[in-house]
């Protein structure tokens, strides 16, 4: 038996290359519409200045945080 500490799913759930690039267009679309801009430049600088990390680096981490914290009982 294991013990999950999320249950979202999403740690668990395959995603392709094409969902990834569809959820960051949607963030960058975010920040292209809050700060008025299409600059590719400044709306990186904006999502750094904010913490947001990229949707691949985040799904990477969610991944690699679920294994860990799964555990046998």
């Amino acid at each position: 038996m294991l013990m999950m500490q999320r249950d979202d799913g999403s740690e668990v759930c395959p995603v392709n290359k094409t969902v990834t690039k569809s959820l960051q267009y949607v963030i960058k679309s975010c920040f292209s519409k809050i700060f008025q801009t299409r600059s590719d430049d400044v709306i990186a600088e904006c999502m750094n200045m904010f913490n947001c990390s990229p949707v691949a680096d985040a799904i990477s981490r969610r991944k690699r945080n679920f294994f860990v914290t799964v555990q046998p009982v």
